[in-house]
């Protein structure tokens, strides 16, 4: 697929509790009201579904109470034919995150968080989802490659190594724009303890949630600058505020003047 025929992939990036997925509903609204089609990947799983062999036959034959079933199937178990694929084109990728895991220390949690396991499966997701848009469309990740860089540079006891982040980030396929909540760790803490503490955390003390939100944060921080240094279109927002209206806004206002190349890019 040439550049011109892939749809827009716009990812996230922050803290945990930065506001990564209330932001997502919002930058979807915006390019919907752009006249584009925009998804997140459960939004997108059964649209693009459709266009395989597979589910115009579900379309064609099945009955209507067991469409939105089968159209999911025909999504998972092609995406996880579409990983292999992924993982034949990055191979350099796949061998970094191998390595990278097995030099981490148990207290990391690498297995209690499951962060191969979601790799995997965002590798065969990312390149369906991908292989079967189309140009006019906006596929929007609130933990997509970029944001893997935190789940796999950043624990309660590791320190981020710069070096480590960059060379990740050299080696993910790379997102048209980047969105970045910028919200103080504070506000990250609560808002993650008001939804409920992930349950691989449980046992950990405040202390450590907010070791773990600290060295999150370094990620997110090195990444920005490097995505920035290496010409890379990122957009960061406000997200400390309690008037989401103002966020949305300033949210609004940064797309819209989005360059040209984008725009050029969307009307292909």
């Amino acid at each position: 697929m040439s550049e011109s025929a892939k749809p827009l992939v716009v990812e996230f990036l922050g803290t945990p509790g930065a506001g990564k997925t209330t932001l997502l509903k919002a930058t979807r609204a915006i390019f919907e009201e752009r006249g584009l089609h925009a998804y997140s990947v459960v939004d997108a799983a059964r649209p693009f579904a459709q266009r395989t062999f597979s589910g115009k036959l579900i379309n064609r034959l099945s009955p209507a109470r067991y469409r939105k079933q089968l159209l999911w199937q025909v999504f998972y178990y092609t995406s996880l034919v579409d990983r292999r694929r992924f993982m034949r084109r990055h191979k350099r990728l796949v061998r970094y995150v191998s390595s990278s895991l097995k030099h981490r220390p148990a207290e990391a949690a690498i297995r209690e968080r499951r962060v191969l396991y979601w790799f995997h499966h965002l590798m065969g997701y990312y390149e369906f989802l991908v292989r079967h848009g189309r140009p006019g469309e906006v596929l929007i990740w609130d933990d997509g490659f970029v944001h893997r860089a935190v789940h796999l540079h950043a624990s309660t006891v590791e320190i981020p190594d710069p070096a480590d982040i960059r060379a990740y980030l050299d080696l993910i396929p790379q997102p048209d724009m980047v969105i970045v909540p910028c919200t103080p760790l504070e506000i990250c803490e609560e808002r993650i303890r008001q939804r409920g503490i992930w349950k691989h955390f449980r046992n950990k003390s405040q202390a450590e949630l907010r070791q773990y939100l600290i060295h999150s944060g370094q990620v997110v921080n090195e990444a920005v600058d490097y995505l920035k240094a290496k010409g890379r279109k990122v957009i960061e927002i406000d997200n400390g505020s309690d008037n989401l209206a103002i966020t949305h806004e300033e949210l609004k206002k940064k797309l819209m003047n989005t360059p040209s190349l984008i725009e050029s890019k969307l009307r292909t």
